[in-house]
């Protein structure tokens, strides 16, 4: 059968290589947020809706604003996590797909959605450093999610093949990856008089981000196939400082604001390879390269935010999110071959409204158990794959052909695909429901916080903007090369298809705070 035959690897080294190429080869490594709002901690938070800046007690509020550290009035201990998984619909794929040497396969089903993985938060802890009767000064230390820059992604397509009966046959790729640029450091937080809180956080980025895929053919017993891999990797390092305050009236109004000044992320370039499937009959192609580091100054961001206590029972909060990420600046440590002198990132401005409510269900005389439920619509701050970022090349373009070499050429073929090195997409915009539960006793708290968040992209078929046989050139030879002037060639431009993705993630995260009144 075909799909017995052998296949072949060529290696491919392309050295060192820039955004223009990584556009190229891996399109989902390249176009992806830098998010630092949604790296915050806190289940409460998340139950909120993202309503959570003039709300904030405890160790965790070092994810959030600073000041809120100057609630602290004894030894605490936070820790944070959760998962996150992805559903989601898709259209535009097309409906079959053609094998060399193999019969026609039929689409059934194509599915794209972010893969599961756990996400750590925070690990933090706090303690009064000095007091009087109306003034704090509260230090703490954490290690936290910062930005997050992971985009784990599963795909499914499900096809048939109709030879000697229905055969199924499944490719799926999986993209798991790990990291995200991580803070570590002190916090302090001053209480000026009652219902006046400051305080600064100076965050000494690390992490590392690690992605690796595999890309697995299921041909009904046929075997044969050759599975497909991509590994990535890079670092991060820099220095941020976040600053931030409150005031209050009494316990029944309360407004904040965090700004974190502008920074430089510096990020080392790691290693990348990719194997293409062993397609039956036909050549393997591993590449491998050294992606180049480069340095990225981060615009400041600002959040806003307040709080109401409209009852004994119950408190409503809304928030305001902005970073204008679209003037992130990027500067390579050193030239790259083939890319350009000005490189850029899909980065956009990223925007977010938050509005919250809590209420106290339960009050026993040992402690409270609050509900919360909560909305956010938000502009993900980046710029997604747009299909006119990319163009393809024809055979005859090869400038090494001579006139009458290009006239001989009878029809044409695509040769490759050219990225322009300016990404001109839009972000994607999306809305969020949420939902939360907590108990607060004296020394312990556990929060509990759930988020379904829907948006609208768009994005290659399986990561590819040109493959031979997952994503085709659709106008591939189907007009004649007759003359050198233009005339009845192909589009000067054409620019490939696109899959449209309607995704929604749920997020679930769990926080614990401990208290230690005795300690000292």
């Amino acid at each position: 059968p075909a799909f017995a035959q052998e296949t072949t690897t060529t290696v491919v080294d392309l050295g060192l290589i820039g955004f223009n190429t990584l556009a190229t080869v891996a399109p989902s490594l390249y176009y992806r947020p830098i998010d630092h709002f949604s790296a915050r901690s806190d289940a409460v938070g998340l139950g909120m809706g993202g309503a959570n800046l003039a709300r904030l007690s405890g160790p965790l509020s070092v994810s959030w604003s600073p000041a809120g550290l100057a609630s602290v009035s004894a030894l605490a201990v936070s820790v944070d996590g959760g998962v996150r998984k992805g559903s989601s619909s898709t259209s535009g794929y097309p409906t079959g797909l053609t094998i060399p040497q193999a019969p026609p396969l039929f689409v059934t089903s194509y599915n794209v959605s972010q893969a599961s993985a756990p996400r750590y938060g925070a690990i933090a802890a706090a303690v009064p450093i000095w007091s009087n009767s109306t003034q704090r000064l509260v230090g703490a230390l954490s290690w936290r999610r910062y930005n997050v820059t992971a985009a784990p992604e599963s795909a499914v397509l499900d096809l048939v093949l109709e030879q000697g009966g229905a055969i199924p046959v499944t490719i799926a790729k999986e993209r798991t990856e790990r990291g995200a640029v991580e803070a570590v450091g002190p916090s302090l937080a001053l209480r000026l008089l009652p219902g006046v809180d400051v305080g600064a956080n100076a965050n000494f980025l690390t992490g590392r981000l690690r992605a690796s895929t595999s890309i697995d053919v299921n041909t009904g017993g046929g075997g044969g196939v050759v599975p497909g891999s991509q590994r990535f990797t890079n670092t991060y390092r820099g220095l941020a400082l976040d600053i931030g305050g409150r005031a209050a009236i009494g316990d029944r109004i309360a407004v904040a604001a965090t700004f974190s000044p502008s920074y430089t992320l510096e990020v080392t370039g790691g290693e990348f390879s990719t194997q293409s499937v062993g397609a039956p009959g036909a050549e393997t192609v591993r590449i491998v390269a050294k992606v180049a580091g480069y340095d990225l100054e981060v615009p400041s961001a600002l959040s806003v935010g307040g709080e109401i206590k409209a009852t004994d029972r119950l408190r409503i909060a809304v928030d305001y999110d902005a970073q204008k990420m679209a003037d992130a600046k990027v500067s390579y440590n050193g030239p790259v071959p083939f890319d350009t002198p000005n490189p850029h990132l899909p980065l956009d401005d990223g925007t977010s409204f938050h509005v919250g409510a809590e209420y106290v269900l339960f009050r026993p005389s040992w402690a409270e158990i609050p509900i919360r439920f909560g909305f956010r619509s938000t502009t993900i701050p980046y710029a997604q794959v747009d299909s006119s970022d990319y163009t393809y090349v024809y055979s005859y373009q090869n400038p090494n052909l001579t006139p009458e070499e290009r006239r001989a050429i009878t029809t044409f073929e695509t040769a490759g695909i050219l990225y322009d090195g300016t990404p001109s997409g839009s972000a994607p915009d999306g809305t969020g429901f949420s939902f939360g539960i907590s108990l607060r006793a004296d020394r312990i708290r556990y929060d509990l916080g759930a988020e379904f968040f829907n948006y609208k992209t768009h994005q290659f078929y399986f990561d590819s903007a040109w493959d031979p046989v997952l994503n085709p050139n659709p106008i591939e030879g189907t007009r004649r090369v007759v003359d050198d002037n233009g005339d009845y060639l192909p589009p000067t431009r054409v620019h490939p298809n696109m899959i449209n993705v309607d995704r929604t993630v749920s997020t679930f995260r769990l926080s614990a705070t401990y208290t230690f009144p005795d300690f000292f």
